[in-house]
């Protein structure tokens, strides 16, 4: 890589760059017509380098009475403010809100190139903001920007080396998701809609082997929640839990000591171990370190409360923090059980909570007295084993992906920069085996 063919030039030479605007709201012929319109908000939780809509369209009608325009497809969505640094690329024509300016390349660049490049100078950028109520930048800003940059191929060769490893981590993201759809759709199936039951009444096959079909009886009983399988139990959540307590209640410190997931780790059915807090080092004998299988459930705060997540493995030591509480099943079936239960009942667990409006909590004998309909332990051991492969590839899944995030980060600015070249960073990329 020749850096001698490399140019500083301002975002303006290479890019006409657009704002965006917001028709009225108050006009209904202004709203829900075909045309994609982005906020902010709408890239808040986007893992995806590209975007294809957003939560509300816009008619005609109201892209001609206000500030919003059409932005080609592979723009480069940039936000501006409320948080400045958001980024996409818009696999079709769209339209964005004023919190947004946008770039549409000129031909000579690549706009793969220029997205990993504002995400790596996303900080440098906020330099140029001002705003008292919240920071913003301009668009003359933004076009007088400046930054080195290669000939087109070497901006294309740069985002295909970067968007290889981005194209993986996605890949892994969306296997994972759909082992976990699965697994909600195989615990509706079985312990909620009881669908290899009604097959057997009315003589269908399950679709299942012999050896799991014959796991599952031929007809209903009557109990107090209704027609369940015969074999099946109406019960409680404590009958199923070998170990269920709050986490603790720590003196926090910094960069020592015990992680602690709080109720804000928790979303999705994740865990963003990124947001742990750390505490003292030792653990009082009453207290116990996470176990694989853990169920961690929100049990305090307003917003929060009711999330669940399950723990499966950390490299350090860690707990949960005294707003969670952790659940361990009997055995391994169990624990996915209460799992899948409770990511059901969310709705629920905010109705029976307790506590002021700003504050309410879930207390341990009211998560215990949950009623269900518990099937038998044969099928319990069967949905663990089934659940427990889904659990191992998704955690195999996620450490690749960190791997693969920290190639990425260290690749990045020494791209960018042209510190380092293309054949070099391939050959990293090859010696790191992903």
């Amino acid at each position: 890589m020749n850096k001698e063919n490399w140019k500083y030039l301002s975002i303006g030479d290479c890019a006409k760059v657009v704002g965006g605007g917001t028709p009225s709201t108050k006009n209904p012929e202004y709203w829900d017509g075909d045309i994609p319109w982005i906020s902010p908000k709408d890239l808040s939780n986007n893992t995806n380098k590209y975007v294809s809509r957003g939560e509300r369209f816009i008619t005609k009608k109201g892209l001609e009475n206000s500030s919003a325009k059409i932005l080609p497809e592979n723009s480069l969505l940039f936000s501006s403010r409320a948080p400045i640094g958001y980024l996409a690329i818009n696999t079709q024509p769209m339209a964005t809100n004023q919190g947004f300016k946008s770039l549409i390349l000129k031909d000579e660049f690549d706009v793969e190139f220029f997205y990993y490049l504002f995400r790596q100078k996303t900080e440098y950028i906020k330099n140029f903001s001002s705003g008292s109520t919240f920071q913003e930048i301009s668009g003359s800003e933004v076009k007088n920007l400046k930054f080195l940059i290669p000939p087109y191929k070497e901006q294309e060769q740069i985002s295909k080396i970067l968007s290889k490893l981005d194209k993986k981590i996605e890949l892994n993201q969306k296997m994972n998701e759909t082992l976990e759809e699965i697994a909600k759709i195989l615990f509706k199936s079985w312990f909620v809609d009881f669908d290899p039951v009604k097959a057997k009444v009315e003589g269908r096959p399950t679709g299942l082997s012999k050896e799991m079909s014959d796991l599952f009886p031929e007809s209903f009983e009557d109990s107090e929640l209704g027609k369940i399988p015969k074999n099946y139990k109406v019960g409680k959540l404590e009958e199923l839990a070998k170990y269920l307590n709050r986490g603790v209640s720590p003196t926090y410190v910094e960069n020592n000591g015990v992680y602690l997931v709080n109720q804000k780790c928790i979303r999705n059915g994740q865990i963003d171990f990124n947001l742990c807090k750390q505490s003292k080092e030792k653990l009082s004998m009453n207290e116990r370190y996470l176990e694989k299988y853990d169920i961690l459930l929100n049990s305090m705060g307003v917003g929060t409360l009711g999330r669940v997540a399950m723990f499966y493995e950390f490299d350090k030591k860690i707990t949960a923090d005294a707003l969670v509480t952790i659940i361990k099943g009997e055995s391994v079936g169990s624990s996915f059980f209460i799992y899948y239960f409770l990511e059901r009942m969310e709705d629920y667990l905010n109705t029976i909570s307790v506590g002021s409006t700003g504050q309410t909590s879930l207390k341990k004998e009211d998560i215990l007295d949950l009623q269900m309909t518990i099937p038998p332990k044969n099928l319990l051991d069967e949905f663990g084993i089934q659940l427990s492969m889904f659990a191992e590839k998704k955690y195999l899944n996620n450490q690749e992906n960190l791997t693969l995030r920290d190639l990425r980060d260290t690749l990045l600015p020494k791209l960018i920069s042209g510190e380092l070249k293309v054949s070099d960073a391939e050959n990293l990329i090859e010696e790191s085996s992903v």
